[in-house]
């Protein structure tokens, strides 16, 4: 929710983002990822089954994994999946959980702004809206044990590294 109490939503697998508001009327914004290269095809549903077909199809594919809102910038964050290629040339296969990401940021209207291309060291799945920015986990500086995030600001050309806070988890890592 932002702070009209407008719910945002984004899908995976399609490219808008929807605003559903408290008189139930909605909007569609559409985004576009700077790595989407072409149109999503429909996914073959006669493939349901074949997981090597579904990996395959899904690394080859921009996802959209979710949206954040920033109530002390006004901003939306969303997490892109990038594209990638699900065999290498040795014939090793990659795992479609470790897909290259990126950061979308939107301002208060749902216009694009900017893209940022993150390191593999951070999550992708572990984003949060802090007072100085934007806290991601880092698996370099994380273990069993704890949990370390890296603080990224906006200012109004990128995002930038500037603080590591840490989480101590318990012996059973929750």
């Amino acid at each position: 929710m932002n702070k009209d109490t407008d719910l945002v939503a984004i899908y995976t697998f399609i490219d808008s983002l929807y605003v559903i508001h408290r008189d139930g009327t909605q909007e569609q914004h559409y985004i576009h990822s700077k790595h989407q290269r072409h149109v999503q095809e429909e996914f073959d549903t006669a493939n349901t089954y074949n997981y090597t077909e579904l990996a395959r199809t899904e690394s080859a594919k921009t996802s959209y994994l979710g949206v954040v809102y920033d109530s002390y910038r006004n901003l939306y964050y969303i997490t892109v999946s990038r594209p990638m290629p699900y065999e290498n040339r040795d014939g090793t296969r990659n795992n479609v959980l470790d897909k290259p990401w990126s950061l979308l940021v939107l301002d208060s209207a749902f216009q694009q702004i900017a893209e940022m291309d993150m390191p593999d060291c951070l999550s992708k799945h572990e984003l949060m809206v802090v007072p100085k920015g934007i806290a991601l986990a880092d698996k370099r500086l994380s273990d069993d044990e704890k949990t370390c995030f890296v603080i990224l600001r906006y200012n109004e050309k990128d995002l930038y590294n500037t603080d590591i806070a840490t989480v101590r988890r318990n012996a059973r890592g929750k």
